[in-house]
This record gives structure tokens, C-alpha cells and sequence, in this order.
């Protein structure tokens, strides 16, 4: 229970509570001028050095490390368990707290006060101290009076569960159970998403897809593989390809030679033919001078005679150098004839070597081109294990999310009477505030993703309602909480919680946490303006409650830290 709240700083607003209804009372002073507003004098900054003093982590922008009071500190005075202690921090070290003049840190803190006020052991299985204190001082700057199941706007179901059913004493390894599944499906989702990443790799594809891959890899393989068995490696590959290559320009170059003879051969033979055919005859010569009755001398036939004989010397020479001339060429396509035949043997001899083998290089890329199948082969079966996987794994999760869902109505069903008065705190405290007009019921009941807590006000769905409605979830679960040793003995709210809320609703809502607090021995602590007070007091005159703190608009030192703030 809450006992005191002081400073060391000047003009701070002490607060002193007592069992029941405590409210801090935001005043409006008569001297205060206009623009003073009761929004400013720290009704939140109240709530928010409680949660301060209760383990909040406090960043940079925290309340208490404004510069204005950073140096300042702050104590709870309180029962933790059968005894009195006072916790002890300042903003200036928030990580160096006092709690019964002894040393702690944040974490230190936080084990003591989830000990000593919510039952926690350490143990895995539980939430933390700070998911189930956070029920109890809503933060409206996180979005705390948003939703009655949610203390934090950004906050999944899943997170809720588990604190939730701590307090109203359900079964927590429900909860856990349904996070271990929730990863599971996360992990599952995540492995999806990779595995069709173009970053990371093609689509995982189908079984049918992979496996048809993989047989006609396989076949490649096989072919390959019975390659290689019967290759031979050629000792200098490379100078027999080379040596035939030479030998076919050769033959080639020899094919030209022997064509080109073969030409000439037939020019000679053609020349020699018209040998006989082409000389003149001069013995006609005779027969003319003769018949003209010119008869030549004895010396000029003599002469004629010579040079006759020096001719018939000259066509028989030119007959003797083209008859040379084509047995040279006849010798050279024989030649030539002969040549490439020899060549080409030698030829086909390197070729059968050849075809009957090849080279290192090539068996080493054949080797390699293997390796690279066997690679591609096993990426696929690994892929093809992975959606066999896949799929085992998400049909898995679907059988252990329908046994989750059975686990938890029979857990239901094995505190039904519990689940019953839950139920029935929340409809009892939401009739005394609206009667009749709006229905309201606390639902707890199973699904697939373990508890589903469902608070309902009938009729629309306003502000003021959804604030009602988280009030009469926060008061069902403290007096749960507290009944089964699983809670405090307070609860805390922020005068947000009431902006929106009509004021005959809010003095039903004081009245209902006054009767409550006094039949259950716990404490309600909450901030108002005093305007809102005095009309619920109007409503309600028998309001039973404590002012536990005084706050003013007056602008140097009325707020709740008696200090304004830039």
C-alpha cells in the first residue's frame, strides 16, 4: 500500500495516502490569472514520478531529468510485504536508488517490487515486473487509456496475453505456449519470404518442379560420369593437334603445287603436238625461182642448204627442252601425288589418335562441368528437403495451434468459476454506472492463438464509454489480482482517464472505487480537477475519499513540483 510521496525540492507537492479512495486535487486559487490553466500544475507528472519511483526506465526525457529538477530527489514511502520500506531516486542517478538506505540498481529494483507486490519468482515462464505494473499506472503518452487490454498503443494481442492472465490468474502457460507458436509461424514466414527473395536466390518452387530438376540433372550426370570413365588423356594434346594442322596446310600447299604441274604438263604436251604441224616448208622456194627461169648459182643453193639445216637444228632442239620440260612436270605431280599421300596417312594417323582421346584441360573441364551438376544437384535436394519441410513445419504448426485452442478451453473450463467472477466484477461495476442502459460484459475465451480477453460496453462506442470501460477492466482486474496474491493492494490513474467522461459517470466511477476499496482493503488513487470533484460530490454526497495531494495553477509555485517549467 501507498503511504507517502515527498521531495527534497522547495515547494513540492507532498502526497500522503491512506487505504480507500485517494485523489489529488488540482485547484483553481482565486489570485491565479487567466491564462493559468489546471492542465499545467502536473497531474500526469503526479502518476509519473509514482511510476518513477516503481522502476520506470527514465530517458532523456523524462520528467525527472529536466534541468529544473534534475538535481532534486524523490522518495515512496510504502508496504512492501509485512514492512515499511522507502524507495529512494533522483533523476540526476537513475540507475543508483536507495531502497531502504541500501544500494540497488533499476534492475535490482524492479526484482524486489515484482517479489514483493506481484508473487514473481524470476522464474521464464512469467511476464515482468514492468509489463504488470504498467496495468497499474497507465501511461496516456503511450497510449495507455486507448484500449482496456493494451497499456502501450504499439502493443500486440499476443504481448497481452501473458501479463493479463497473470493477474487474473489463468493459466500462463497458455500464453507461452501460444508465443512459442507465434515465433514458430514468424521463423516459418521468415524462411518463405527469404527463400523467394531474388537477394538471397531463385523461388524455392514446388516439389514436382524440383524433383524434375533434379532427375534431369541426374541424367546429365550419368552421361558425363561414363565420359570420363572412358576418356584417355593424350600426352601432348596440344602438339598433335598442332602437328596436324601443319600437315593439312602441307597438303593443301602440295594440292596447289601438283595442280598447277598438272597444268603445265598439258600446256607442254599441247606445244610439242604442233611442232610438226607448224613448221614451214621451204622447198617451194626452188620450184618459184625455177618457173620464173631464175636459176641459182651453185654457192647460193649451197647457202640455202645451210641455213635449211640450221633451222630443222633449231626445231629439233625446242622439241628435245619442251620433251625435258614435260618429263619435269610429269615427275613433279607424281611427286606431289606421292608427297600427299604420305602426309595424309601420317594425318589420319594422329587423327584416330586423336578421336580416341583428348586432353588434360578437357578432362579437367569435364571434371569440373561434373562437379558443378553434383553442386546444382544437391542445392536442389537441400532446397527440395526445405519445402518438404516447409510444408511438415506449417502443417505442424496448424495441428499445434487447433491443440493450443483445445488446451485452452479446457483450462477455461477447469476455472470456470473464476473466469465467472471476473465476468461478473466487470458487470456489476459498469451497472452501477450506467444501469441497465448499456449491457457489459468481460469475455474470456479460447482461439488458436491462446486467450482472447474481449471487455464490452454496449451501445456507441465513444470516448467516455471506451474510458468507463477501461476503468471497470482495470478495477475487475486489481481486486482479481489482489484476491489470488497476484497483485497490489492500489491502483493508479491519470486524470486523462476522465476527459471524455460525463460527470454523473464520473461520480458513479468514484462511487464504485470507494465501495470497492473499502470492502477489498485496497487503495484508489486518482487526479482530478476540482471542478470535476465538486460535481461528483454534488452527485454522490455520501463520496467517501482522501485528498492525498493539493495542486494549484498559480503559476511560480503552485504545480505539483512547486517549480514551473519552460
Amino acid at each position: 500500500m501507498l503511504l507517502t510521496l515527498t521531495s527534497d525540492l522547495p515547494n513540492f507537492k507532498t502526497a500522503s495516502f491512506q487505504p480507500g479512495l485517494n485523489i489529488a486535487v488540482a485547484e483553481r486559487t482565486k489570485n491565479a490569472s487567466t491564462e493559468d490553466s489546471r492542465n499545467a500544475v502536473g497531474k500526469s507528472s503526479f502518476v509519473g514520478t509514482l511510476d518513477f519511483l516503481l522502476g520506470a526506465s527514465a530517458g532523456t526525457n523524462h520528467v525527472a531529468r529536466r534541468p529544473e529538477i534534475v538535481d532534486y530527489s524523490f522518495e515512496l514511502k510504502m508496504h512492501l510485504g509485512s514492512s515499511t520500506s522507502i524507495i529512494h531516486r533522483s533523476g540526476q542517478a537513475p540507475n543508483e536508488i536507495l531502497v531502504d538506505g541500501s544500494k540497488t540498481n533499476l534492475e535490482g529494483l524492479k526484482n524486489i517490487l515484482g517479489s514483493e507486490l506481484f508473487g514473481l519468482t524470476g522464474s521464464e515462464s512469467e511476464p515482468s515486473f514492468r509489463q504488470l505494473i504498467a496495468y497499474y499506472l497507465r501511461n496516456e503518452s503511450a497510449g495507455g487509456f486507448q484500449e482496456a487490454i493494451r497499456t502501450n498503443s504499439r502493443q500486440a494481442n499476443l504481448a497481452t496475453q501473458l501479463p493479463l492472465a497473470y493477474l487474473f490468474g489463468l493459466d500462463t502457460a497458455v500464453p507461452r505456449r501460444a508465443m512459442e507458436i507465434s515465433t514458430s509461424k514468424k521463423s516459418l514466414q521468415s524462411l518463405r519470404s527469404a527463400a523467394k527473395d531474388p537477394i538471397f536466390g531463385r523461388a524455392v518452387g514446388s516439389v514436382e518442379e524440383l524433383e524434375a530438376e533434379i532427375s534431369t540433372l541426374t541424367i546429365s550426370r550419368i552421361e558425363l560420369e561414363r565420359q570420363l570413365d572412358d576418356y584417355q588423356v593424350i600426352e601432348m594434346y596440344t602438339e598433335h593437334v598442332e602437328r596436324a594442322d601443319e600437315l593439312s596446310r602441307r597438303i593443301r600447299q602440295l594440292n596447289d603445287e601438283s595442280a598447277l604441274a598438272l597444268q603445265r604438263t598439258k600446256d607442254l604436251q599441247h606445244s610439242l603436238e604442233g611442232e610438226d604441224t607448224l613448221q614451214p616448208d621451204h622447198g617451194y622456194l626452188a620450184d618459184v625461182y625455177e618457173q620464173v627461169g631464175i636459176v641459182f648459182p651453185e654457192r647460193a643453193l649451197r647457202s640455202y642448204t645451210e641455213v635449211e639445216a640450221f633451222h630443222e637444228s633449231v626445231v629439233r632442239n625446242r622439241r628435245l627442252y619442251l620433251s625435258q620440260e614435260l618429263s619435269e612436270a610429269e615427275e613433279r605431280v607424281v611427286a606431289s601425288v606421292r608427297s600427299i599421300s604420305e602426309l595424309d596417312a601420317q594425318r589420319s594417323e594422329i587423327m584416330v589418335l586423336l578421336q580416341a582421346g583428348g586432353a588434360l584441360e578437357t578432362f579437367q573441364m569435364m571434371q569440373k562441368e561434373l562437379g558443378a551438376i553434383e553442386g546444382r544437384i544437391a542445392e536442389l535436394r537441400e532446397k527440395l528437403a526445405n519445402v518438404v519441410a516447409l510444408k511438415e513445419a506449417r502443417s505442424h504448426l496448424q495441428k499445434q495451434s487447433m491443440a493450443l485452442e483445445d488446451s485452452t478451453k479446457l483450462s477455461l473450463h477447469s476455472l470456470e468459476e473464476q473466469v465467472q467472477f471476473i465476468g461478473s466484477l466487470f458487470s456489476e461495476f459498469a451497472f452501477e454506472i450506467y444501469g441497465k442502459r448499456r449491457p457489459a460484459t468481460l469475455g474470456i475465451r479460447e482461439s488458436d492463438q491462446g486467450y482472447v480477453f474481449t471487455p464490452t460496453l454496449g451501445g456507441d462506442s465513444s470516448a467516455g464509454v471506451k474510458s468507463i470501460e477501461i476503468f471497470c477492466f482495470d478495477l475487475a482486474m486489481a481486486v482479481t489480482a489482489h484476491r489470488f496474491g497476484n497483485g497490489p493492494d492500489f491502483l493508479v490513474h491519470d486524470s486523462h482517464l476522465y476527459d471524455a467522461v460525463e460527470a454523473r459517470q464520473v461520480a458513479s466511477a468514484l462511487r464504485v472505487a470507494s465501495n470497492v476499496c473499502r470492502d477489498q482493503g485496497i487503495q484508489y488513487v486518482v487526479a482530478l480537477n476540482s471542478d470535476a470533484l465538486e460535481k461528483a460530490s454534488a452527485t454522490v454526497s455520501d463520496l467517501e475519499f482522501h485528498q492525498c495531494a493539493t495542486l494549484t495553477d498559480e503559476y511560480d509555485t503552485g504545480g505539483f513540483f512547486g517549480k514551473r517549467f519552460n
